[in-house]
């Protein structure tokens, strides 16, 4: 018998999920994101420099020339809907109708899966659909004796190679709960087997005849186990970026493999080996970790959904606090919302720190990305109290099991309310201004006027819009490793400036103090974003008597 209640909850959830990145489609290229669309069009004759192997940039090239290169956003969406539809199957073959609908919610309102979901670049819906692809495969192969599943995971284990190095993260995770389990019954034969895989890749990786491959040129530049001179200040505030992403919903995930790794040794094994890879093994303090990281989102929408409905399943269907604590949670997260924020510049980042210890929770944080987004505003203090609510209630509920009627509403709503405001603010900005938007207006005013020739662009935002009008000249950061470099640029360039503030810029910088000596020529306002066009003709940059 067909439970309607259940086909339009899912129904619901695929509108839901299919608006949500359908609405940050529109959002301009970022850093890293635009040169993407540049090696991938030919016409720039960059084709092959992508650090990977070539499956990204092949797909991305193709998907360009059929719906043109400004349009490469569609190709990362039409793939999340794919790894929807996946992950529905997976958690269907294994848990079962409620649990799929539950863990597809989930991955609707991910933070993290939606920025993933229009990300250009291959971290986030391509690497995530060869991840569960081979879960897939895994599953028909080991689990379920099905012949198919053998060469489903052929195909995963070439299309996962072919995307990207780390997807080796993958099958390892797989194999390790198993490896760690039978270790005293393995045969001479997997043993040796192992040897001379550990033998093939470490001549792989010294051999002086493979260094012209770009993608192990890449790998190679990375520190491995430089723990003495690692930033862990940088790496504590990108993996902090990571849980804002991935939002309450990790820490349910958190809680439900503590309390049973057996069950969830799959998404357990994945998420330590990500975590290792990036945050100890190698040294990516300098790169973006919370890009690379993004795949996280698949595990903790697994987990969290799997632990909120068994939750949900001992609740009352008519128990009063489904209605009551919804809404009273609701009232106070849009009351905190509606609470006036304060704007830090990025830099320094102490100011921060200094605010959280104080207590005042009052300021926005720029969420942004050498490889995207633009950028966008979340706040302290709902992110802190949803976190927080989370926490307390889990820890709650875990002490004491049968008063979970009181909490799982509370959890449920928060994680709904977090995913849904958050997911809406990235994409379109209506609380606290979008950045994407004021920049295009500002790049159409450059455009059309004919005595701009050469801009300089703070942040490198419009770098692939400046490139395609032959006004680009280049771009400035105030991060303190890039000082130098933009002290030179700023000393020898006397023409236009393009700064949309995201992240903000301390009005204390000599930088800001200088553009503020040139003429404003055009400026756009979105919430507490600003993006201005300055003319600097004729006003010499004050540089240091020796």
């Amino acid at each position: 018998m067909i439970n309607f209640r259940r086909v339009y909850t899912s129904i619901a959830i695929i509108i839901a999920f299919i608006g949500l990145r359908a609405a940050a489609l529109g959002q301009i290229y970022h850093q890293d994101e635009y040169k993407w669309a540049q090696i991938v069009d030919h016409a720039y004759g960059l084709q092959g420099t992508i650090p990977h192997p070539p499956l990204g940039e092949t797909l991305y090239h193709i998907w360009g020339l059929a719906f043109g290169y400004g349009a490469l956003r569609g190709l990362p969406f039409l793939i999340s809907i794919l790894n929807l539809i996946l992950l529905a199957t997976l958690v269907y073959r294994q848990w079962g109708e409620k649990r799929m609908i539950a863990v597809i919610g989930m991955l609707t309102i991910s933070l993290a899966n939606i920025i993933a979901s229009v990300q250009v670049d291959i971290d986030g819906s391509l690497l995530i659909f060869w991840t569960i692809l081979t879960w897939i495969a895994y599953t028909l192969w080991v689990d379920e004796r099905k012949h198919f599943g053998k060469w489903l995971m052929l195909v995963s284990l070439i299309g996962g190679l072919l995307c990207k190095i780390s997807y080796i993260l993958v099958i390892v995770a797989l194999l390790a709960p198993k490896i760690l389990k039978q270790r005293r019954r393995l045969s001479k034969k997997w043993i040796l087997a192992g040897i001379v895989f550990c033998l093939v890749g470490i001549i792989f990786w010294c051999s002086s005849w493979i260094d012209y491959i770009n993608f192990v040129q890449y790998a190679k530049g990375f520190g491995v186990g430089n723990l003495q001179t690692r930033s862990f200040s940088q790496l504590f505030l990108l993996n902090t970026k990571v849980l804002v992403l991935l939002g309450p919903a990790c820490i349910l995930a958190l809680y439900g493999i503590i309390k049973n790794p057996k069950r969830y040794q799959r998404e357990m094994w994945y998420s330590i080996m990500q975590i290792l890879f990036y945050d100890v093994v190698f040294d990516f303090t300098h790169r973006t970790i919370d890009r690379y990281l993004l795949v996280l989102c698949i595990p903790v929408s697994l987990v969290a959904g799997d632990v909120l409905m068994e939750w949900l399943e001992a609740v009352p269907y008519k128990s009063v606090y489904k209605k009551i604590l919804p809404v009273t949670f609701g009232i106070i997260f849009t009351a905190v919302l509606a609470i006036p924020k304060d704007i830090l510049p990025l830099h320094p980042k102490n100011a921060f720190i200094e605010r959280f210890f104080s207590g005042d929770l009052r300021f926005l944080i720029p969420i942004s990305s050498g490889s995207g987004p633009i950028g966008f505003f979340v706040p302290a203090d709902v992110i802190t109290f949803s976190m927080f609510a989370v926490v307390v209630a889990t820890l709650f509920t875990l002490r004491h099991p049968m008063r979970r009627q009181i909490m799982v509403p509370l959890v449920s709503i928060i994680i709904v309310l977090y995913g849904l405001t958050f997911g809406i603010e990235y994409a379109q900005g209506p609380l606290y201004g979008n950045a994407s938007r004021i920049a295009k207006k500002a790049l159409k005013f450059i455009q059309n006027d004919a005595e701009i020739k050469n801009v300089i662009t703070y942040n490198d935002i419009g770098g692939w819009e400046l490139g395609e009008m032959k006004k680009y000249y280049k771009r400035f950061y105030l991060n303190p490793e890039f000082l130098g470099s933009t002290e030179r640029r700023f000393a020898s360039f006397q023409g236009h400036y393009l700064v949309v503030g995201m992240p903000p810029i301390s009005r204390e910088t000599k930088q800001a103090k200088y553009l503020e000596t040139c003429k404003n020529i055009h400026q756009e306002t979105s919430g507490y974003i600003n993006a201005t066009v300055y003319d600097c003709r004729g006003i010499p940059y004050p540089t240091e008597k020796k």
